[in-house]
């Protein structure tokens, strides 16, 4: 089984792995809950490295880990907190 971290991206494959997602930066940021494209601009311009588990999630939420994939839930989760 594959760890679920993965390597440091170069800046090249995070532009890659965008492309083959077929997102645009902002989108991109959006899907991992970034708080601006920009930070996505400076990972693929190597200004500022990737954060492992932003790596990780973008990886999983577009089917690119190596090593997992997501599976959908058959049934919502319950909470199970009581409403007042």
């Amino acid at each position: 089984m594959t760890d679920l971290l993965t390597p440091p991206p170069t800046p090249a494959e995070v532009h890659a792995a965008r492309l083959v997602a077929g997102l645009s930066q902002p989108a991109m940021a959006e899907l991992i809950g970034l708080a601006s494209y920009r930070t996505v601009q400076a990972w693929e311009s190597g200004q500022n490295p990737v954060t492992p588990g932003s790596w990780v999630l973008f990886l999983l939420a577009t089917g690119q880990h190596p090593g997992y994939k997501l599976k959908s839930r058959a049934q919502p989760v319950q909470s199970t907190a009581s409403s007042r």
